[in-house]
């Protein structure tokens, strides 16, 4: 006896939520029906969702990791990083990236210091900057190494555009409310009488620029990204004010709200504070456990030793402002004869730590290498992590498109 078996559309799309990228960029083909729902944003999302909640039950998260060698003749490195039981496991995306933007880069992609400013829903967002310093041949991307595909995007088109210490990309994150990804970039505009400092914010859905003002004026400014301070729909950032005479020292935490795209000010813990006036600090924003995190190494005094202090923002207003801090743990005081830094913090609360050291040779002045340890704050033990890679964001595959859709072959 023959029975026919009709599955739900409400099953069909649970089954293929649960899907790789790959898979279902080639299901597309099946009909058309199924092609419309793999596109439609609401699957994409529920599909992005489904997948980071599978990392993040069975600890599996994935890195994307940027290495910028020190020499000028060699090129960027990109990698996705799985930890397991404290072993690094790593797949090379150098070679991907450079066959994605092979059809849209004007020159191969080692003729650009390529670098990672951040990774939200799959999406990668890069700065690409000629290695003959020409800011004509440099230019901002976004890439989506799943689906292959690579959108090169234009700086502001001013003039007076000119980069230094206090310009560069300072946020990419992704607007909850239009389902938008953007970049915030702060630069300097050469005036004929002085300069300006300007506030500009791209939209990937308009693929255009436009400028905001509302950035607090007595910010000195804003420290880049190198892993994750995005935070549903809110960019964090750890910063000094400037110090007027006989004024201490102020830090300050500035998040910037990607769907009203406001800039807001609030205050670190305020044992935070107490200490940073105490000793020299090293401070960072990032996320521990899916919660806005602090991460700060003070400096014990007269020594050459370092405490590292761990708070998390236990409520947040309705902009994402942080409103109340809880102080979880501190680690040392531990030796540095430089100082100690905390590159980023796993989802699963291990602490990734460089121990910073001067080079001594006749050849190396000024310059550092350190030793990079994971810390497991539940057993209290450091171990060696072998590591090169100057920033980390965590990674799912997605299937958010940048422009036109290509399917894998």
């Amino acid at each position: 006896m023959e029975r026919n078996c009709i599955i739900s559309d409400d099953l069909v799309e649970e089954i293929l939520s649960r899907l790789p990228v790959k898979d279902l960029l080639r299901f597309r083909c099946v009909s058309r029906g199924w092609c419309a729902l793999i596109d439609d944003v609401s699957f994409i999302r529920k599909h992005y969702q489904v997948n980071y909640s599978f990392r993040k039950l069975d600890d599996n998260m994935t890195y994307f990791l940027n290495h910028t060698p020190p020499s000028d003749f060699s090129i960027d490195e990109f990698y996705l990083l799985n930890i397991q039981q404290g072993d690094a496991l790593t797949v090379d995306l150098t070679a991907d990236l450079k066959r994605d933007s092979r059809v849209v880069l004007p020159y191969e992609a080692d003729q650009y210091s390529i670098l990672c400013y951040g990774c939200v829903n799959g999406i990668i967002c890069l700065t690409c900057t000629s290695r003959k310093a020409l800011i004509k041949d440099s230019f901002l991307a976004l890439w989506n190494p799943a689906t292959r595909e690579f959108k090169t995007i234009a700086y502001p088109n001013d003039p007076g555009l000119k980069f230094c210490h206090r310009s560069g990309i300072y946020g990419f994150g992704f607007d909850l409310s239009s389902s938008d990804f953007k970049i915030l970039l702060i630069y300097v505009s050469c005036g004929e009488h002085e300069d300006s400092i300007n506030q500009v914010i791209y939209s990937l859905k308009s693929d255009s620029w436009k400028q905001i003002s509302n950035l607090p004026a007595d910010i000195s400014g804003l420290p880049v990204g190198s892993t994750d301070g995005y935070l549903n729909g809110v960019y964090y950032w750890v910063t000094d004010l400037p110090q007027e005479s006989g004024r201490p020292l102020h830090f300050v935490i500035v998040s910037f709200n990607f769907t009203a795209e406001v800039f807001k000010l609030s205050t670190l813990p305020h044992d935070a504070i107490s200490l940073a006036l105490e000793s020299y600090s090293y401070q960072k924003i990032a996320l521990y456990k899916e919660r806005l995190a602090l991460a700060m190494s003070f400096k014990v005094q007269d020594e050459q030793s370092y405490n590292i202090h761990i708070w998390v923002a236990t409520q947040l207003d309705d902009f994402g402002v942080p409103l109340s801090w809880e102080h979880l743990f501190n680690i040392g005081p531990h030796l540095a004869k430089l100082y100690i830094t905390v590159d980023t913090i796993l989802l699963n609360g291990h602490l990734h730590v460089s121990f910073v050291f001067p080079v001594v040779t006749p050849y190396s002045d000024g310059c550092q290498d350190f030793e990079a340890y994971l810390y497991n704050h539940s057993t209290g033990k450091f171990k060696k992590f072998e590591s090169r890679w100057h920033s980390w964001f965590r990674y799912v595959e997605s299937l958010f498109p940048l422009s036109k859709r290509l399917i894998q072959t």
